[in-house]
């Protein structure tokens, strides 16, 4: 099934262009709000929806678990693309970091935004950093120290962005319904979701700027596969060499 799939869709270029394709429709968005003062409301009709949003926003422990799971799923994501990796090194890295997390959803729940804050710079940026520091196959130590730092900017830019778009800010979300205030972050969550998936197939910026090794060796591959006559000593050194860096992570 694998196969077939990969012979139908190149993910990773598909990947990245919907990435690309999100940016330029939010720059899209953006200018158009700035020059010519267009904002984009959200309507909804369906009484059933509207019931629903009700329900849940007058259930506290219902919300507050949707919010905490939206939370986790958001945060974890960033986490793992401030690292470089694809999933958890192993169980008592996970239960750390979903622990720090989820204290800090509490913590700004309760108007401890200081102290969830810190938590947010520590496992967004002091733990990616001593982790890349340590795993130095893709990545020069400025780099290291720069990647995360770089990528929580980004996420939160793209953020700010959707606000300003819709002319919202954060404390005016609370004022929504529960499911509408989702909705108007569906397209953050997808932001980060797609940027996670992108991040480890292809590096994230592609084979130029942030990218690993391996995402510069893989994009020569295939290009090199492309060809009328492709170099097949070539082809086999490559194959070779991606093969000897994705054992030795």
């Amino acid at each position: 099934m694998k196969n077939i799939i990969e012979k139908l869709v190149d993910l990773p270029k598909l990947v990245f262009r919907m990435w690309l394709l999100l940016w330029f429709t939010l720059i899209i968005l953006l200018v158009m709000k700035f020059c010519f003062g267009i904002w984009y409301p959200i309507v909804v009709k369906s009484e059933a929806f509207i019931n629903i949003c009700n329900y849940i926003e007058n259930t506290t422990w219902l919300s507050n678990l949707i919010m905490l799971i939206f939370y986790i799923f958001s945060i974890t994501l960033t986490y793992l693309i401030s690292c470089g990796k694809p999933k958890f090194n192993n169980i008592y890295e996970l239960i750390i970091i979903e622990a720090l997390i989820i204290c800090s959803y509490f913590l700004k729940m309760f108007n401890n935004n200081a102290i969830g804050l810190i938590l947010e710079i520590i496992f967004l940026i002091l733990i990616p950093i001593i982790y890349l520091l340590k795993h130095l196959f893709w990545i020069p130590k400025y780099k290291s120290v720069l990647y995360p730092i770089v990528i929580n900017i980004i996420i939160f830019l793209w953020q700010l962005s959707i606000y300003l778009v819709r002319d919202l800010n954060v404390s005016e979300l609370s004022n929504y319904p529960f499911l509408i205030g989702i909705i108007m972050q569906l397209d953050f969550y997808i932001f980060i979701l797609l940027t996670y998936i992108g991040g480890n197939k292809m590096g994230l910026w592609g084979p130029w700027l942030w990218s690993r090794e391996v995402t510069v060796l893989k994009a020569e591959l295939s290009k090199e596969k492309s060809k009328e006559n492709p170099n097949k000593d070539r082809i086999s050194r490559l194959e070779a060499k991606i093969a000897e860096i994705e054992a030795g992570k």
